[in-house]
């Protein structure tokens, strides 16, 4: 197994000022993504997660930095593998490709590009496509399907590996990428100079900091991001670099994975138009610290209802599964202190988890197989954005009997919604 060092911050990633103030902190926190197999058990990494408000520049983000060169040197997560992010994405490209007046051999950069899935939509819409991918392995399955991708992160320092041709871009696209980065600011800079000028697009998508908070949804606080941003934060950053925001949640929310936000930046002075009401996402009450100072004692008994539904309903006979050994998963698990206590197993199609177990709390994986799943009586959703489609997957369960309920009902409260199956 790795070993990861940490490295503490004493300044605001965004803004550098030194007045942030500790407001939500739990004691082990897995990462999102990693494989625990049978021989790893106790050697997983778990470090404390910490958040903080910036007091100068009203943002909530981390203050810790880890390691994470070996983590996404052979990255396993493939989002392109489920039908809804594929509809996601053929969306977004048409989105993009309408509102922002793409032609034909336009330029598209894709950072964080993954297997190349996006970008090969983009080319069909006639673009001209780069990659950036840090993960070896995911560059090569994007070589296999075609598509150009550089093995290297975007930085000032790489710029160099950006062909000519590409160093005035129209479009440079981010999906959930953006708020893995320790040091946004010279990221904004290095995006700035090969966006075209004058009708050169940055669309980021990221987890709404307003979602998380109202929907409890701290899952989403993981060591792989380092800030939590909404709507006014984000656009106070993309100001401070030169930026101004012409878009924003421009697809319908049920289109998009879970509390997601989409943001579409140009440089200051281009010559493209920002949509009208704007100013409708902005939310104040974030802006305040002491909007996030009873978040903790919130969160803590959002999970402590949690786990009372499911000691309530083993108390009357009931086994209970999981589904999700990713992401969201893993993190509400060590989280909620969901352990073999209250679930079988956890189950997720990947393959490459199958015969492994969850970090800290370690529930076996297991793959979505019909007899292993009769065995329980309701599976409890961690991601819940594919909650369709899972549900889809599990129509043999549900019609036997079986429930499937999403986290999100039970962590918000809505018993009603916890019981229903459509």
């Amino acid at each position: 197994m790795v070993q990861y060092s940490v490295n503490q911050r004493t300044q605001c990633r965004l803004c550098g000022g030194d007045q942030l103030v500790s407001f939500l902190k739990f004691d082990s926190v897995p990462f999102f993504d990693q494989v625990v197999t049978q021989a790893d058990l106790g050697e997983e990494f778990s470090y404390p997660m910490e958040l903080y408000f910036c007091k100068e520049c009203s943002s909530i983000q981390t203050q810790h930095d880890v390691n994470l060169h070996e983590y996404y040197h052979n990255y396993q997560y493939v989002a392109s593998h489920s039908a809804f992010v594929r509809d996601y994405m053929q969306k977004l490209v048409n989105f993009c490709v309408h509102r922002f007046g793409l032609h034909k051999g336009d330029k598209v950069i894709d950072v964080g590009a993954a297997d190349g899935y996006l970008l090969s939509l983009f080319e069909e819409s006639g673009a001209v496509t780069l990659g950036f991918e840090a993960a070896e392995n995911l560059c090569q399955l994007a070589s296999e399907n075609g598509i150009n991708v550089v093995n290297a992160l975007f930085t000032m320092d790489t710029l160099d590996l950006v062909p000519i041709e590409f160093q005035t871009t129209q479009l440079l696209i981010m999906l959930h990428t953006f708020d893995h980065l320790f040091d946004p600011a010279p990221f904004l800079d290095t995006v700035s100079q090969v966006l075209d000028p004058d009708r050169g697009v940055f669309v980021i998508e990221v987890h709404d900091l307003e979602d998380i908070y109202r929907k409890h949804e701290t899952a989403l606080f993981g060591h792989e991001h380092a800030t939590y941003l909404h709507y006014g934060s984000m656009k106070r950053l993309m100001k401070r670099h030169g930026f101004r925001i012409i878009d924003f949640n421009f697809l319908p929310k049920e289109s998009c994975r879970g509390s997601s936000m989409l943001v579409a930046a140009t440089l200051e002075n281009s010559d493209l138009r920002a949509s009208p009401n704007l100013s409708d996402f902005e939310s104040p009450e974030l802006d305040e610290l002491a909007t996030f100072l009873e978040f903790q004692s919130e969160v803590l008994t959002s999970f402590s209802s949690l786990r009372d539904y499911v000691r309530s309903g083993k108390n009357m006979g009931k086994r209970f599964a999981g589904y999700g050994g990713w992401g969201r998963g893993v993190t509400t698990l060590a989280m909620a202190g969901l352990t073999n206590e209250y679930l079988e197993f956890v189950i997720d199609k990947n393959p490459s988890l199958n015969g492994g177990f969850t970090p800290v709390t370690n529930l076996p994986i297991v793959q979505p197989d019909s007899a292993r799943i009769k065995s329980v009586d309701e599976i409890i959703v961690f991601n819940y954005a594919y909650i369709k489609e899972i549900r889809q997957d599990l129509s043999e369960f549900i019609d036997c009997g079986g429930k499937v309920v999403s986290v999100l009902d039970l962590l918000t409260g809505s018993t009603s919604n916890a019981m229903r199956n459509d």
